[in-house]
């Protein structure tokens, strides 16, 4: 990947440079995105299962867990006593979610007060070709 622009230069860039290159980089990064969530795709549909061999990359089926904890403060403050309950919730400083016990709930099947985003992607190892001698 080339940069649209040379870091060296940005002192001698106008503002109106500065800021047409910030745009163009918004708008390659949404494009970028776009074309990850694509390719992502299509390879999750050509692997079996949790992973597999694509071309000379072993591909896994990977996925992050994310709790969205609610903004309202009412809600929040419902939601953290419920998960205090299911002892999901750890004191460092001040209370926070202990994410890898939400997880196992989750897994669980429990029913959580919070709503959870899985996000799956895959992880991709090059296959080493040994040199033919």
């Amino acid at each position: 990947m080339t940069l649209i622009i040379d870091p060296t230069k940005l002192g001698e860039m106008t503002d109106q440079q500065i800021v047409e290159a910030y745009d163009n980089v918004l708008n390659e990064e949404e494009q970028i995105l776009a074309e990850k969530k694509v390719l992502r795709d299509e390879i999750f549909a050509r692997v079996p299962n949790n992973g597999g061999v694509l071309g000379h990359y072993t591909v896994t089926k990977a996925q992050k867990f994310t709790p969205i904890i609610p903004t309202k403060k009412e809600e929040k403050e419902t939601a953290m006593a419920a998960l205090k309950l299911l002892g999901a919730v750890k004191v460092v400083t001040m209370e926070k979610i202990d994410n890898d016990i939400v997880e196992s709930l989750y897994n669980k099947g429990v029913k959580l007060p919070i709503e959870v985003k899985i996000t799956s992607y895959p992880i991709l190892n090059e296959i080493k070709q040994p040199k033919n001698e």
